[in-house]
């Protein structure tokens, strides 16, 4: 019995052309720039977020919750200018946002920016108070905090004032994105959906339900 090779040809088992790093439509670098569409996409996106996250402002971060709301006021070096804690629902924070801006005033700043983490219902009643003053409302992923959280000591401490404090450092380096206004026929659309997909559930069970009574009878 010949063994494989003896009378056969080498054959290429792997083909090597298949390990080339191919470049994607990412890092593709366009003639002349230097810079590829992705960085291209990248530097205007930090552009449009640094026209609404001026070093001109001062940060207002915001940690939300039920009745407690820890507000702190910082410069983009992450300095505390003032910290508050009031004890209110989200849609009372009007003069918290009031009293924030006039400690950015204080300190020469020509206004402020807020940022909160999109928490349920209430980032949507802050977003409508700092609209109603003309002032830009950002958002920071919970997940970006609570990674920050334990970078900045390496323990997944959970305290208002120190997340109001890390939210205010993320806005600082654009971390954050511009959450989308709704306009009221897109929100009672959105509210529209939410209802239809409760009602679908509440069916689903129903009908599951039946047939479990039907298998006992």
């Amino acid at each position: 019995m010949s063994r494989v090779g003896e009378e056969s040809e080498d054959v290429l088992l792997l083909s090597l052309t298949g390990l080339v790093s191919q470049d994607s439509e990412e890092n593709v670098v366009a003639k002349g720039s230097g810079l590829s569409r992705g960085d291209k996409r990248r530097n205007a996106k930090l552009a449009r977020l640094r026209e609404l996250v001026p070093t001109s402002n001062a940060l207002v971060a915001i940690d939300l919750a039920d009745e407690k709301q820890a507000v702190v006021v910082t410069d983009h070096d992450s300095r505390v200018l003032a910290r508050k804690a009031v004890r209110v629902k989200a849609w009372d924070l009007g003069p918290a946002l009031d009293w924030a801006d006039r400690v950015a005033d204080k300190y020469g700043f020509a206004g402020v920016t807020v940022g909160c983490e999109p928490t349920g219902h209430r980032w949507m009643v802050v977003n409508q108070l700092a609209a109603q003053r003309d002032i830009t409302l950002v958002c920071v992923q919970p997940m970006l905090v609570g990674r920050a959280r334990e970078t900045e000591d390496y323990t997944r401490d959970k305290s208002d004032d120190k997340d109001a404090m890390l939210i205010a450092r993320l806005v600082a380096g654009l971390h954050c994105y511009v959450p989308e206004r709704a306009e009221e026929t897109w929100a009672r659309l959105r509210q529209l959906g939410a209802r239809r997909q409760r009602l679908i559930t509440e069916a689903t069970a129903g009908i599951q339900q039946l047939r479990d009574l039907r298998e006992c009878a």
